[in-house]
């Protein structure tokens, strides 16, 4: 029994480095922030902590779609159960509840981000208050959030930068640091008038990048309030920065973000946190729809 356990541990062993190598070269060569999060997965291990009980996805005009999935998972230590709901529009996204009682209730507990950049990725748990019904039988169900869904904090994370890991109490204090950050910055771009939607990530940053970073984006995308004829600059992270633009078209509490280059930072480190905080109540209006679901596992 000893010689097929160790071959057992061998082979998944060797799995994982092979997935791993797999990710470092795909890394290396690929724009997609999905390989960072699922490589990330593959090297801590957490793609294997769980095993799936049902899988369900829902009904949209008659066909099955992965727009919402719902997922009934078992911890393999510890066997306790758990919801997984994700959307396919915001894939950094999954939310974990408790297993619905008999009357389908249940509770929402946290929401964990992962995403990557070229520079690495970043990895929390928020937190969360919610909960919704879930019903399931004959391989149908239904989902239907009954109570508002609102962030209360990050409990736990990680963060790769390049070739530095970051876990503990000095991942938390940075994680945190930043989602305040991500938070002004967010809550004044929804505030100014004649914002397009955005139907992807991609135009997100289109939009947004010329304007909150003129300096590093071509000339022709840069907005029409910034001018460089008597502006004042200021020198960080090796880049001229318009002082004067940052305190013509900013808010005085992002003044040194800007023009600091840690709004930079932020822009190449987390453009894909920003994109979803910038969408939360968006994210938090589709959970709120009642949805059918078909089994397909």
């Amino acid at each position: 029994m000893k010689k097929i356990k160790s071959k057992t541990n061998y082979f998944q062993n060797t799995l994982k480095i092979l997935l791993a190598t797999t990710f470092i070269l795909c890394f290396a060569g690929c724009s997609s922030v999905n390989v960072v999060e699922k490589g990330g997965q593959f090297i801590d291990g957490s793609m294997f902590a769980e095993r799936t009980l049902a899988n369900y996805r829902v009904i949209i005009a008659g066909v099955e779609s992965s727009a919402i999935e719902v997922r009934q998972v078992q911890n393999r230590k510890s066997n306790i159960e758990t919801l997984l709901i994700t959307m396919a529009a915001f894939p950094t996204l999954i939310f974990r509840a408790t297993s619905p009682e008999r009357s389908g209730a249940f509770q929402l507990e946290s929401v964990r981000f992962l995403a990557g950049s070229l520079s690495g990725w970043n990895e929390f748990t928020l937190d969360i208050i919610g909960g919704g019904v879930f019903t399931a039988q004959n391989g149908r169900g239904n989902i239907q959030m009954d109570s508002p869904i609102e962030p209360v904090s990050i409990s736990s994370g990680r963060i790769r930068h390049k070739s530095d890991r970051f876990s503990g109490e000095k991942a938390l204090s940075s994680l945190r640091n930043r989602y305040e950050r991500i938070t002004i910055l967010t809550s004044w771009m929804q505030s100014l008038s004649d914002i397009p939607l955005f139907d992807n990530q991609t135009a997100f940053e289109k939009y947004w990048k010329p304007i909150l970073l003129p300096e590093v984006s071509p000339r022709e995308s840069r907005p029409s309030e910034y001018k460089t004829f008597d502006a004042e600059w200021v020198r960080s992270e090796e880049i001229r920065w318009n002082k004067t633009y940052t305190e013509n078209f900013f808010p005085e509490e992002l003044w040194t973000l800007r023009n600091s280059g840690s709004l930079l930072r932020d822009w190449e480190e987390a453009v894909s946190w920003i994109y979803v905080i910038y969408q939360w109540d968006y994210i938090v209006k589709i959970l709120s729809d009642r949805y059918t679901l078909k089994q397909s596992r």
